[in-house]
């Protein structure tokens, strides 16, 4: 098997071109989905009976620390998840992530979700954190924090009302786009803030 054909994570000294960086979801990214409010709103609307439906962000992150709100207006009483994935080079030279499966964030083994029904962290199918907080009620804020230096591990955790989760140690160099998934119809997350440290 020729490996140089396989999809590898991308690192940020090997960025060669400059991401366009805005905050906001990717409403090209699932049309199943409704995208609203300057793409900042997203929602499921529609009568469709998929299992999951995901949607990245129009964010990049490498080189720095961030720190962003995903704000839960309506979590249905149901599983959703919020966190990010990985970015891959493909052997073209273009740049992915790995969904896994279609729609749920945390299938693969490049991407890492909170539930805020269940309170835990999901990676590659597996709970990697369990036994955190969950929302009381049906909207919260939830709170990533990234810390993605160019030339050493990163690091990656959450905050639920204030409580900080461990950290999920991230590879060298790693560059990060965060996206959600929702599960139920009426289901709504608002991205409400975004900060370079």
């Amino acid at each position: 098997m020729d490996y140089s054909l396989e999809p590898k994570l991308l690192t940020a000294s090997s960025c060669s071109r400059a991401f366009q960086n805005i905050f906001a979801f990717n409403s090209k990214f699932n049309s199943d989905l409704t995208v609203s409010n300057d793409q900042k709103t997203v929602e499921w609307v529609s009568n469709i009976t998929y299992a999951w439906l995901g949607i990245e962000t129009l964010l990049t992150l490498y080189d720095g620390r961030f720190s962003m709100d995903f704000n839960i207006d309506s979590m249905q009483n149901y599983q959703m998840g919020v966190g990010f994935l990985l970015l891959l080079e493909l052997p073209n030279g273009e740049t992915d992530c790995d969904w896994g499966f279609y729609g749920y964030l945390g299938s693969s083994a490049s991407a890492f979700s909170y539930d805020p029904s269940s309170g835990d962290i999901v990676s590659h199918t597996d709970e990697i954190i369990s036994g955190l907080p969950i929302l009381k009620g049906d909207s919260g804020v939830i709170t990533l924090e990234l810390n993605l230096p160019k030339e050493s591990k990163g690091e990656a955790w959450f905050l639920i009302d204030g409580v900080e989760t461990p950290h999920i140690e991230l590879p060298l160099g790693a560059v990060v786009r965060p996206a959600a998934c929702l599960l139920r119809k009426k289901q709504k997350i608002t991205l409400d803030r975004f900060l370079k440290k």
